[in-house]
């Protein structure tokens, strides 16, 4: 059956990001190479003006400009896994909320704690069905965000017998009316999509009503 332009299209452009992906870790190594040169000579720099506080900004600076890089590996090389891979939650979670960093309502005006339990075991499971998840979930509260005087996100992850509980709070007042409005269908869809998806992969997801506004827990089985 001959595929129509629009699938075309579709299959051309999934085809160009992987092909963007599997060499963005190329492209970060050669911008890791001078920023390294950057970074070592600014560190003798520092040392031999310890006071100099613009000196102390370059080196902030290149360890800043290091860690955006790593992460943007990371993502980069995880993003498009669907096959079940082992995962270390809390790493998982630091590495998706900085790449959200690269959003201005985000970094500027989201207040985001993390409260991360030690020792949560490493899982396996597809990095794509959950990271898809979140991306859904956090991308949904930045739209209510533009308009909420409150932007708080605060997540944190526990240990149960049999799985791994990522609970994400967001200062939004019952969210379960507001996603009933059409002018969040685009947003709401891809959220659905992903709950559907992430029951693939054995990932269940609840939404909660709480005091201090939304609550939605995602729950991973421990197959380690």
């Amino acid at each position: 059956m001959r595929k129509n332009n629009r699938e075309i299209k579709e299959s051309l452009a999934q085809k160009r990001l992987k092909a963007f992906l599997d060499s963005t870790p190329g492209i970060v190594h050669n911008l890791s190479n001078p920023l390294t040169i950057i970074s070592t000579y600014s560190q003798l720099m520092q040392m031999q003006e310890p006071d100099n506080t613009n000196i102390t900004k370059m080196v902030e600076q290149s360890k800043l400009i290091e860690n955006i890089l790593n992460n943007i590996v990371y993502i980069s090389q995880n993003i498009l896994k669907e096959k079940p891979q082992q995962i270390n939650i809390n790493t998982f979670l630091k590495n998706e909320i900085e790449y959200f960093r690269a959003n201005p309502l985000f970094k500027h005006k989201v207040i985001t704690t993390l409260d991360l339990t030690d020792k949560i075991p490493v899982v396996v499971n597809s990095y794509f069905h959950l990271s898809t998840l979140l991306f859904t979930i956090i991308q949904l509260t930045l739209y209510f965000f533009q308009s909420s005087e409150e932007k708080r996100i605060y997540i944190s992850t526990k240990k149960k017998t049999n799985s791994v509980v990522i609970s994400i709070t967001v200062s939004v007042d019952d969210i379960t009316n507001i996603i009933n409005e059409n002018e969040y269908k685009p947003l709401i869809e891809a959220f659905n999509d992903a709950l559907i998806i992430s029951q693939e992969v054995d990932i269940s997801t609840k939404i909660n009503r709480k005091n201090t506004g939304t609550e939605f827990v995602i729950e991973i089985p421990d197959k380690t």
